[in-house]
């Protein structure tokens, strides 16, 4: 366990820095797993083959063929292999794509790993194929960047389409839709910042009540509500897989003050942090 944030091993771009195009894929092999660690940009990870689980965010899910995990730059994920695992990955910024797609998936993403069959997974093996076909044979040449684009925007289209299917934003007219996914990009982006509704609302041109009522509407959950879910998930990754101070971690996940953080901890988890800290430490022993 780390004694601080800086610790957890944070993978960056600038790894892949010898990339025609922040755009970054490869076929990668896993047969011991992968540590805890983050990201200072978005990841996909589409397994082809094996068998293992995925530790996103502290939550626990199987892997296996037909798996996506799609990871944002706040997520925490490690990787457990119960058979040797193969996957094709693709790490990129948001500036890598247009920004509509990106903004539809966040909008109507759930945090959870997706998993295909079917047509479905039969796309999905085609479309990553090629995408690391293309990194594979066809890096540097003049048509790489562009078409390495194109296909990764036609991933996240799959992606879109394959979560609208229970999504609440799918309820929504297209405007409405359209601007509420620009509220959750900015949340997510934001979340450890002060952030309050009238702020937000101006962002898209609606006013605060509108944009507290469309966006309840849409969510199921109220706009300060989701903005404590984003900080409680961010803050507990921390208190689980750090031994940074309770201090430190309410400051980085954007509460005011420890005494509030605490508090509205307590609220979230039925624990104080440091209960919470203890009584994980416990469970993670016994299963040991």
């Amino acid at each position: 366990m780390s004694s601080d944030l800086s610790k957890i091993y944070r993978f960056t771009m600038a790894e892949y820095k010898q990339w025609q195009t922040g755009i970054y894929v490869c076929k990668e092999p896993v047969d011991d797993g992968v540590m805890l660690h983050w990201h200072d940009h978005y990841e996909i990870e589409y397994v082809v083959s094996g068998k293992g689980k995925q530790i996103f965010n502290g939550v626990e899910y199987p892997i296996y063929p037909g798996a996506l995990h799609s990871l944002m730059p706040s997520d925490f994920h490690e990787l457990i292999t119960e058979e040797p695992i193969r996957f094709i990955k693709i790490n990129y910024q948001e500036t890598d794509v247009d920004p509509f797609i990106l903004n539809t998936l966040i909008g109507v993403s759930n945090n959870t790993p997706l998993y295909f069959d079917g047509v479905e997974k039969e796309l999905m093996d085609a479309a990553f194929s090629l995408i690391a076909r293309q990194a594979e044979f066809h890096h540097g040449t003049t048509y790489y960047v562009p078409s390495t684009q194109k296909l990764l925007e036609c991933i996240l289209i799959n992606m879109i389409d394959h979560l609208k299917r229970t999504s609440e934003l799918g309820k929504l007219d297209e405007k409405g839709s359209e601007n509420i996914q620009r509220v959750l990009v900015y949340l997510h982006q934001n979340f450890k910042k002060t952030l309050d509704l009238k702020t937000v609302a101006e962002y898209v041109h609606y006013s605060p009540q509108h944009l507290s009522k469309t966006f309840h509407q849409a969510m199921g959950v109220t706009f300060k509500g989701y903005i404590t879910n984003l900080r409680m998930n961010f803050a507990a990754n921390l208190i689980v897989n750090t031994d940074m101070s309770i201090a430190d971690i309410s400051h980085e996940a954007g509460f005011g003050t420890v005494q509030n953080f605490n508090k509205e901890f307590k609220k979230f988890y039925s624990y104080t942090p440091s209960e919470y800290r203890s009584k994980q430490k416990k469970m993670r022993s016994k299963s040991e």
